[in-house]
């Protein structure tokens, strides 16, 4: 191959070359403006992180008894578990609020607190706290499964702005058989504000979730509660939203409010047999499986309940209120003669031989929709009582019907046109741990036992600040008609993706993902070109 021709290079040197050129002065480019990969600083053993940075655990480690297994007290702090686990001891502390012994424990100050910390694909077992983030602000608890802890499994103790997201919290009770006695939970907030909680299982704890006193502006969504005592419990804890909960099998109440717990939402919470939106305020909600149980009569006569039965108790003397929507669907209708007819009713057992269904006060129903209303009920309406924990009633939609016909025999066939499941459970694998920690098998029993009726006051009720921005994303509407903002899912991308806090999933570029497309880099880039160039040389010789 002849690259000068008369003294001058050849057209096949000048290509050769020019095409070497721009690929280095591409790579050169490349390489001067990427930012150099941090490397992630191993951790073997039970240590303090007192400074920035990216760290990954190395494998299992074993914690103490006394103080933290990992204490960060820097900011920026990222920790890769690796899917590996730390393992504390299953039993209380000497300190009867359970500080100290936790598997993690972030912590800065009231006028310094932490920030930017993640926490991430990783497994507590045991302690008293599995992660505890203490003055901890706009950090992210991801990925983590917490088993076995004694007193919470998560806990967000005046911490603002953080997220908890595809976490599973499991088997955390006050003692390693579960007995359920003290006050084990699976979340605590505690003085807490603007927190995201979102795609998170909590299975047989004692409280799923408790937001105590000064906790506002949470938001929770998509979230499943299994086989807990409480799911929901609200202390003095006020304008938090909960959206998408799906309750199964709770021992107690789905959701406890308490200590003037104000403007707390709930949004299509999907318990055992009933789809419900409401607003409590000291009161205690749950569903009830049938009318066949001794807490339920039968139907009124001509008069049919359709599937969903939900009880409410007020958790204190007047003032109390529930204003309440249940949701049903058009397979439930059976053979409910005109839809026309639906109300609320509602059946009281606690007044003695007078007890009978009876429409609701002021109640309303919305067919378009499917929900059907009670309206306010307040304790100084008809429904107040003097002393604290009677029941209000056990409410349900009814419609004109003959309730002795079996389903789908009445006087109007059942309609078929449901829209489409907008909150089905996603099935989960129930497991229990040994005292090891180790997963077994779990004949899917209930954990029913006895429970206290509520924490002890652990803070007066602050005002906080205004809720800071949500996700955004475009807005839906929940069947009650406010507009809310979607299920936030992670990218669909072949690359990891993190959600940022406006919603949007930012790709993180992938070891053997570059700027010339999956799997080149700027030296394949860089090979790839030359032999295209000398190929035309070659030719064109």
């Amino acid at each position: 191959m002849a690259f000068m021709q008369g003294g001058r290079p050849s057209a096949r040197a000048l290509v050769a070359v020019t095409a070497v050129a721009a690929l280095a002065a591409l790579v050169v480019a490349t390489v001067g403006t990427a930012p150099a990969a941090a490397q992630a600083t191993t951790i073997d053993s039970c240590t303090v992180i007192d400074s920035p940075g990216s760290y990954r655990l190395a494998g299992d480690i074993a914690g103490g008894a006394d103080g933290p297994c990992i204490e960060i007290t820097a900011s920026d702090v990222v920790l890769d578990g690796g899917e590996h686990t730390l393992a504390g001891p299953v039993v209380r502390s000497t300190d009867s609020l359970g500080d100290g012994n936790d598997g993690i424990y972030a912590h800065g100050t009231t006028a310094a607190p932490l920030t930017n910390v993640t926490v991430a694909d990783l497994t507590t077992v045991g302690f008293d706290n599995g992660t505890h983030f203490e003055n901890v602000d706009g950090g992210e608890v991801r990925g983590v499964t917490a088993r076995r802890a004694v007193m919470n499994a998560i806990m967000l103790d005046a911490a603002d702005g953080n997220r908890v997201v595809d976490s599973r919290v499991v088997n955390n009770s006050e003692t390693a058989e579960n007995d359920l006695t003290g006050a084990a939970r699976g979340l605590y907030v505690s003085g807490s504000a603007n927190n995201v909680v979102r795609d998170v299982t909590l299975r047989d704890n004692k409280y799923s979730f408790l937001l105590d006193g000064g906790s506002t502006n949470n938001t929770v969504r998509t979230v499943t509660s299994i086989r807990n005592v409480y799911d929901v419990y609200l202390f003095a804890a006020d304008d938090n939203t909960f959206r998408n909960v799906t309750s199964r099998e709770n021992v107690r109440y789905a959701v406890y409010a308490e200590k003037n717990a104000t403007g707390n939402r709930f949004v299509r919470m999907d318990m055992d047999t009933a789809t419900v939106t409401f607003q409590p305020f000291n009161v205690a909600v749950r569903s009830i499986p049938s009318p066949t149980t001794a807490s339920v009569p039968p139907d009124p006569p001509n008069r049919q309940t359709i599937g969903q039965y939900v009880e409410a108790r007020s958790t204190t003397a007047p003032p109390f209120s529930l204003s309440l929507t249940a949701f049903y669907r058009n397979v439930d209708l059976g053979d409910v003669g005109e839809e026309a007819s639906i109300a609320m009713s509602r059946y009281d057992n606690s007044g003695g031989g007078s007890a009978a269904w009876a429409p609701v006060e002021g109640g309303s129903a919305d067919t378009a929709s499917n929900a059907v209303s009670t309206g306010e009920i307040t304790g100084s309406g008809p429904y107040g009582y003097v002393g604290a924990f009677d029941q209000i009633g056990v409410f349900a939609p009814t419609a004109a019907g003959d309730a002795s016909d079996p389903p789908g025999q009445g006087l109007t066939p059942a309609r078929t046109d449901d829209p489409p499941a907008t909150n089905v459970a996603t099935p989960v694998t129930v497991e229990t741990t040994d005292a090891a920690g180790t997963a077994a098998p779990d004949a899917a029993t209930g954990t029913g036992t006895t429970a206290s009726n509520g924490p002890v006051a652990t803070g007066a009720a602050e005002t906080e600040p205004a809720a800071g921005a949500e996700p955004t994303a475009a807005a839906t509407a929940d069947a009650d008609g406010a507009a809310s903002s979607p299920v936030i899912t992670r990218s669909g991308a072949t690359s990891p993706a993190v959600e940022t806090d406006d919603g949007a999933a930012t790709a993180i570029d992938d070891p053997g993902t570059g700027v010339f497309g999956p799997g080149f880099g700027p030296v394949v880039a860089l090979a790839a070109l030359l032999a295209v160039a000398l190929l035309v040389s070659r030719r064109r010789g």
